[in-house]
């Protein structure tokens, strides 16, 4: 019963897969486009929640040779960190957010990203390297930024 169960489960997510995708993406671009605004100082392009999604699937692009048959779930941590990132985007609603504190409070979560990332990659059984891809591609986009 429990292999039907399992099975039944890995049907209905390959089944689902490019929604997962899609608002994973959405939900990601536009928390890190609103973010964005907050680092306005250290950001010299103009900034949107389309260009975000940009990036978004540009990193997907980037590492669809390494996550196609197992890694999806590496894509939850992108929506993570964006849900993490949330609580400083309401707070700036009633109170100003200083642009270093949203900095450093960004970097801490990026930190916290890359671990769970690992964490993942890990157990997925994925090659280590995968995570510094990850970061390499955000470098190379945070250099095009600033």
């Amino acid at each position: 019963m429990k292999v039907l169960a399992e099975n039944k489960t890995a049907y209905f997510l390959r089944q689902y897969k490019p929604v997962y995708i899609l608002v994973t993406a959405i939900i990601t671009a536009i928390v890190l486009s609103k973010y964005a605004i907050l680092l306005k100082g250290y950001i010299q392009i103009e900034y949107d929640w389309w260009f975000e999604l940009c990036v978004v699937f540009g990193q997907i692009l980037f590492q669809w040779i390494f996550i196609f048959k197992k890694g999806w779930d590496l894509l939850a941590v992108s929506t993570l960190g964006a849900i993490v990132l949330t609580p400083v985007l309401l707070i700036n609603k009633f109170y100003a957010v200083t642009n270093i504190a949203a900095l450093g409070y960004f970097f801490i979560v990026v930190g916290f990203m890359f671990l769970e990332h690992r964490r993942r990659v890990n157990s997925l059984e994925l090659p280590t390297f995968i995570c510094y891809t990850w970061i390499l591609y955000r470098l190379i986009i945070l250099v095009c930024i600033i």
